[in-house]
C-alpha cells in the first residue's frame, strides 16, 4: 500500500482538515512488519494454551484458557516498555489471577477438562465466560476470579462467545458436540433455545460484526452455516455456504436428499408439503386395505402425519452444500463485518461474502491447518482502508509457524512467514492500542509480536550530531578557551566578542539594501 505524502498530511492538519490517511498508512505498514520479541514474553512450562482473549476496554488484561484445566489472567502492562524485557523463558511473568481444577466437582471452580475458549463480556470488563470439554459454560466475576453461574449443556463445548455489537441481548453462543448451537442467557440462567441443522460436532463459531442477530458456525463435516438467532431450531439457518460458488438455503429432508444433490429451496417453499401420488388398493385384500385405512385415520387423528409433512424444521434441516472438504475449526469476520474467513483441516483458507454467502474464490498459498478437533483462533486486522490493509494472521502447521496474508490481495502469497514457537500455535489476538500481536501455543509460550521501533525524530538526530561534533573536538585536543566564531556558544549578537552590546553597527544589513545607502 502506497503511503500518502507527509507534506499533504501536515498541510491538511494546519488548515484544520482532519486526515487519518497518513496515520492509518503508518499503522498498516507497522502491522505488516510484526516480528517476535527476544525478551518480554510469557512462558509457562506445560501450560498448553488453547484460547486467548483481550479485555475490550483497555486491552490490558489477557485471559488464557489451557488444556491443563487452567484459566489465567495476565497484566500486559508488565510487558510494556523496558521493564518487560525482564521476562523470558527463565523468568516467567506471574499471572494476576489463576484458577485450576479441584478434586471436588461440587466446588466453586471445578475445571476437570481442558478449557476450550474464554471470552470477555464486551459491555463490562468485570465478567467473562469460559467453555470446557466437560460440557459446561461458566460465567466468571473477573474481580474475584470466581464462578458465579454456569450452564450444563450435557456434551463437549468447543467454543463459547459473546456478540461484540449486541445492544438488545447478552446471549452466549456455545458450539457443542451434540451437533447443535445452544444460546445461553445470563439473565435467565439457562439456555433459551438451540440452533439445529448440523450433522456433526460444531467446532467453531463467530458472531457477525454488522448484525447482532447473525451467527456463523463451522462443523466437523465441513459445513458452514449462517443463522438468525431470533428463530429457533432448523428454521434459524439462513444459508449454507458452498465452496463451489453461491450459498444455498437448506432444502427438504427426504430419503434421497443425503444421496443425491437436489435444487435448493427457500424456507417458505420448503415448508410447503410435497405432492405425492395416490396408490390404488385394488391389489390388496380387504384386510390389508382395512389396516391401511385404520393406520391413516389414526395418524390423521393424532396429527403426526400432517406434522411430518409440514414440519418446517425437517424441511430446513438438510443441505448438500459444503464449505470445506474436511472439518472447519476456525471462523473470523473482517473488522468491517462484510466478509467471513473460514479455515479447515482440508488445508484451505476461504473468503465469503457475509451478506450473500457467496464464495469469493480468494487464493491463499501455503496454508497448513493442524488437525485439531476444537476451535482455533486466527486474528484479522484492519488498520486503514479495507482493500489494502486487511490482514489475517493464521496459525500454520505443527511447528509453531505463523503466516500473514493480505485478505484481498491478488497474489495470495504470505506477507509474513515466521516461527516463534516450539509447538503448534492455537490462538492469536491483536492488540490494536499498541499494534502488537499475541500468539499462544501448545509449548506454553505466549509470544508478543511487535513492529520495528520507529525512526528517531529530526530533533533527536540533530542532538546526536551535536554530541558527536563536540566529542570530535575533544578528541582533536580542543581546550575550553578555544572558541569557534561560528559555534553556538555566542550570545547571538553577531560580533563574536560576547560582550552583548546592542551596537547598531552590528546589525546585519542585506547587500541589496546597502546599495541604497
Amino acid at each position: 500500500m502506497r503511503r500518502p505524502s507527509a507534506f499533504v498530511h501536515v498541510s491538511e492538519r494546519s488548515t484544520g482538515i482532519g486526515s487519518r490517511g497518513f496515520r492509518d498508512a503508518l499503522h498498516a505498514e507497522a502491522s505488516r512488519l510484526l516480528a517476535p520479541v527476544a525478551r518480554g514474553f510469557v512462558f509457562w512450562r506445560g501450560l498448553r494454551v488453547w484460547s486467548l482473549a483481550l479485555d475490550p476496554v483497555d486491552e490490558r488484561f489477557l485471559l488464557v484458557g489451557s488444556a491443563t484445566s487452567r484459566v489465567l489472567l495476565f497484566d500486559l502492562h508488565a510487558l510494556d516498555g523496558a521493564a518487560g524485557d525482564a521476562f523470558d523463558a527463565h523468568n516467567a511473568l506471574p499471572p494476576v489471577c489463576s484458577a485450576r481444577a479441584v478434586a471436588d466437582p461440587g466446588g466453586s471452580v471445578a475445571l476437570q477438562f481442558g478449557v476450550s475458549a474464554v471470552d470477555w463480556y464486551p459491555v463490562d470488563g468485570g465478567i467473562f465466560v469460559s467453555s470446557a470439554l466437560d460440557g459446561r459454560v461458566r460465567v466468571w466475576d473477573s474481580d474475584a476470579f470466581t464462578v458465579v453461574s454456569e450452564f450444563a449443556l450435557g456434551s463437549k463445548v468447543f467454543c463459547a462467545k459473546f456478540s461484540r455489537v449486541a445492544t438488545s441481548h447478552a446471549l452466549v453462543a456455545a458450539a457443542t458436540a451434540q451437533h447443535d448451537v445452544r444460546l445461553c442467557d445470563m439473565a435467565v440462567g439457562a439456555a433459551t433455545h438451540s440452533l439445529l441443522g448440523h450433522r456433526d460436532e460444531v467446532w467453531a463459531l463467530a458472531w457477525s460484526l454488522e448484525n447482532e442477530f447473525q451467527l456463523a458456525t463451522g462443523a466437523r463435516d465441513g459445513e458452514v452455516r449462517l443463522w438468525d438467532i431470533r428463530r429457533s431450531g432448523s428454521t434459524a439457518c439462513l444459508l449454507c455456504l458452498n465452496h463451489e460458488g453461491s450459498a444455498s438455503v437448506p432444502g427438504r429432508a427426504n430419503v434421497l436428499t443425503n444421496g443425491r444433490r437436489t435444487p435448493s429451496l427457500s424456507l417458505s417453499a420448503a415448508s410447503r408439503p410435497a405432492s405425492r401420488k395416490r396408490q390404488r388398493l385394488d391389489a390388496l385384500d380387504a384386510a390389508a386395505a382395512a389396516r391401511v385405512r385404520s393406520s391413516s385415520s389414526s395418524s390423521l387423528a393424532s396429527g403426526t402425519a400432517r406434522a411430518r409433512r409440514n414440519d418446517p424444521h425437517a424441511a430446513a434441516s438438510v443441505s448438500s452444500a459444503t464449505a470445506h472438504l474436511a472439518g472447519v475449526n476456525s471462523l473470523a469476520y473482517t473488522p468491517d463485518g462484510r466478509f467471513l474467513l473460514s479455515s479447515g483441516v482440508d488445508q484451505r483458507l476461504r473468503l465469503w461474502n457475509s451478506a450473500t454467502g457467496e464464495h469469493a474464490f480468494a487464493n491463499y498459498e501455503g496454508v497448513q491447518n493442524q488437525v485439531a478437533a476444537r476451535s482455533v483462533q486466527m486474528a484479522v486486522v484492519q488498520e486503514a482502508d479495507a482493500a489494502s490493509s486487511t490482514l489475517v494472521f493464521h496459525p500454520n502447521g505443527r511447528d509453531g509457524q505463523l503466516n500473514a496474508y493480505q485478505v484481498f490481495g491478488d497474489r495470495g502469497t504470505p506477507l509474513l512467514r515466521a516461527t516463534a514457537h516450539y509447538g503448534q500455535i492455537t490462538a492469536c489476538v491483536y492488540r490494536r492500542t499498541t499494534r502488537e500481536l499475541f500468539t499462544g501455543g501448545e509449548d506454553g509460550i505466549i509470544m508478543k509480536w511487535q513492529p520495528p521501533a520507529p525512526a528517531p525524530a529530526l530533533g533527536a538526530e540533530r542532538d546526536d550530531a551535536d554530541e558527536s561534533k563536540a566529542a570530535g573536538r575533544a578528541i582533536a585536543g580542543a581546550v575550553p578557551g578555544d572558541a569557534d566564531a561560528w559555534s553556538d556558544d555566542d550570545d547571538g549578537d553577531g560580533d563574536g566578542d560576547g560582550d552583548g552590546d546592542d551596537d547598531p553597527g552590528d546589525v546585519f544589513i542585506p547587500p541589496i539594501l546597502r546599495q541604497n545607502d
